[in-house]
């Protein structure tokens, strides 16, 4: 699948990098390379010189990404491939000690997981997606720091990629940890045409829930795109989406994301809360759940005054 740059997004990455206090960005002829870049292959093995002292688990640490930087291709031998699982799965295992994912984005090795994130072998692209998740989640400078190295356009491509549904199920859960909680990824992830992409997803079964979730809790933090949601038709895709399914959490999920958006959309409340009333009866159908169904109810009726 080809890597298409998301429209707008270079506008967008130049204005978050300023937000993170990067004044003049450095600005990729190419991003999914699946390949490190002369550029960044010099830096990181700066870093691994001059980063830190060679003891303990930083040693480990500078260790693996030292390993990862030979093998940083497409085209490896069955040792290389070894290799490459090896070391990215001890990465991974590193991440349980304090400060190693901080370490491990102040040497500047995030564009190091480029092209394993975009690897041909799938072992190695599902080891590499957990490895970003382990690096980033709850983690605003590790986010910050992917965010520069161009992850949010690579994730948003690996999410897509429907050749393989783990590519899918876990570049979308990277994405989400890339994005939870950090006001400027996530305003960076909605300029690059992230809400349009999220309502894609909701059309994948094993994508739905986590893409309503997604929704949800990126508009929390970035309310500023709840208008753009409504312009972008979300409340037409949750609602259908909530009648179509069969599954009682994603109809819980989209539900929520509808009232998470509602507040901010006067002109689709009059229809809406119909709509709403009729899938809250759906889901919450016996009555053992009376109790929950008048709660959203009423959850509902206030997002509607």
């Amino acid at each position: 699948m080809d890597f298409i740059v998301p429209n707008g997004y270079w506008t967008a990455f130049i204005q978050f990098a300023r937000n993170v206090g990067i004044e003049h960005p450095r600005l990729e002829t190419e991003i999914g390379a699946t390949k490190l870049s002369d550029k960044d292959t010099v830096a990181l093995r700066k870093s691994l010189d001059t980063y830190g002292d060679n003891i303990g688990t930083i040693n480990r640490m500078k260790r693996a990404v030292e390993e990862l930087l030979a093998v940083a291709m497409q085209n490896l031998s069955n040792e290389q491939v070894k290799s490459a699982v090896k070391y990215l799965n001890q990465l991974t295992d590193l991440c349980d000690f304090r400060g190693v994912q901080t370490d491990f984005c102040k040497m500047g090795a995030a564009p190091l997981l480029v092209p394993f994130v975009l690897h041909f072998v799938k072992e190695i692209r599902s080891l590499a997606l957990s490895l970003v998740c382990a690096l980033v989640q709850n983690r605003r400078a590790c986010q910050n720091a992917f965010a520069l190295a161009h992850f949010v356009p690579i994730l948003m491509h690996t999410a897509s990629d429907e050749s393989c549904n783990m590519s899918q199920r876990k570049g979308l859960h990277a994405l989400f940890c890339l994005c939870f909680g950090n006001r400027h990824v996530s305003q960076l992830f909605c300029q690059s045409g992230g809400i349009v992409k999220l309502l894609h997803f909701t059309r994948y079964a094993e994508l739905a829930t986590e893409s309503c979730f997604m929704l949800s809790k990126t508009l929390d933090v970035v309310p500023q795109y709840k208008r753009t949601a409504c312009d972008q038709r979300a409340i037409e895709e949750l609602i259908n989406l909530a009648y179509e399914t069969n599954d009682v959490i994603l109809q819980e999920k989209a539900v929520e994301a509808l009232f998470n958006i509602v507040s901010d959309c006067d002109e689709a409340k009059k229809d809406l809360a119909g709509a709403c009333t009729q899938i809250i009866q759906c889901i919450y159908a016996g009555e053992v759940d009376e109790v929950k169904r008048e709660t959203a109810a009423g959850n509902l009726a206030n997002k509607s005054n």
